[in-house]
């Protein structure tokens, strides 16, 4: 596969994961406050874990773990198993829109550091402007959003934010030689090891009505999980982490979509004009110009 064939397939899976993550605020919504915060991470890990063990079990994707992936596999388990927490716990005290802001701002801005430093991705005028118009655009779509809030759930969603990008960064190092389902199986067994203890230490209330509605969103939360966190590090593994962490921002304009068809929620002008700015960050990336390719791509866009 050559790197231009290559990209467009990240692209692909990229917008892909976005639209599965887009579902995520979804079943939040319908979900309420049937569930605690580390009760509701724990029990969808369930679910999560056993679709993608039974996923990697059919397509025969497990392989030895060679020693030296161990500590990557810890950081980036650990860090998938973290995310949602956090981000749980910011979105219930803060505005949505204010919570995304802030978890994408970081998570975007972390992975370019990352994309520069560990992988020695070449920071491109084409991904300056890129990342500059991203955070135009997030900055329009959650105007209303950006006011005063406390510094505790602001840093949990900056927290969140940057969790995500050690996740999705650092699975580069590892989905070149293992399958995407075998790099996201530890995450959903270190949230059960971390959330479950918690939750039965702050004595939170168990919801085990299998049969309930809020089971059904819970369960339906668990596999979107699955093809997000596949598709992300599918996705990752084709492209430059810089650029990656732009094309999961297309997540924004499929909550727009869902928030409208849904909920019946009209976005303000500003939003619509932030929309638009996200997706010129999507796409000035990949332009071409008279001369042929304005921007490199994946081949000399690292020095891998």
């Amino acid at each position: 596969m050559n790197s231009r064939s290559e990209e467009i397939l990240a692209i692909r899976q990229l917008i892909g994961a976005a639209f599965f993550y887009s579902l995520f605020s979804v079943f939040s919504r319908l979900m309420g406050d049937q569930f605690g915060s580390f009760f509701q991470a724990w029990s969808r890990a369930i679910p999560t874990l056993i679709t993608l063990l039974l996923i990697g079990f059919i397509q025969k994707s497990f392989s030895k773990i060679n020693a030296r992936d161990y500590p990557w596999f810890i950081v980036v388990g650990l860090a998938g198993a973290l995310v949602s927490v956090p981000f749980y716990v910011a979105s219930v005290h803060m505005s949505i829109g204010m919570t995304m802001f802030i978890f994408y701002a970081a998570s975007t801005v972390l992975t370019y550091g990352f994309g520069s430093v560990v992988f020695h991705e070449y920071l491109t005028k084409a991904k300056i402007i890129s990342i500059f118009l991203a955070l135009v655009g997030l900055s329009l779509m959650y105007h209303d959003s950006l006011q005063t809030a406390k510094f505790f759930y602001m840093s949990m969603a900056a927290l969140a934010g940057m969790l995500f990008s050690i996740y999705a960064s650092f699975s580069k190092k590892l989905s070149h030689e293992y399958s995407s389902v075998q790099v996201n199986v530890l995450d959903y067994i270190f949230t059960i090891l971390s959330c479950l203890p918690l939750s039965l230490f702050l004595k939170e209330s168990f919801n085990f009505h299998l049969w309930s509605t809020g089971w059904l969103w819970n369960i339906l939360y668990s596999f979107a999980t699955v093809g997000a966190v596949i598709l992300t590090v599918e996705g990752f593994k084709h492209t430059d982490a810089q650029k990656g962490s732009i094309y999961l921002l297309s997540e924004l304009l499929f909550v727009l979509f869902f928030g409208f068809i849904l909920f019946g929620e009209i976005p303000p002008t500003h939003s619509l004009f932030g929309g638009l700015f996200v997706a010129a960050a999507l796409v000035l990336p990949n332009i071409s110009s008279k001369n042929g390719r304005l921007f490199s791509g994946i081949a000399k866009g690292t020095r891998r």
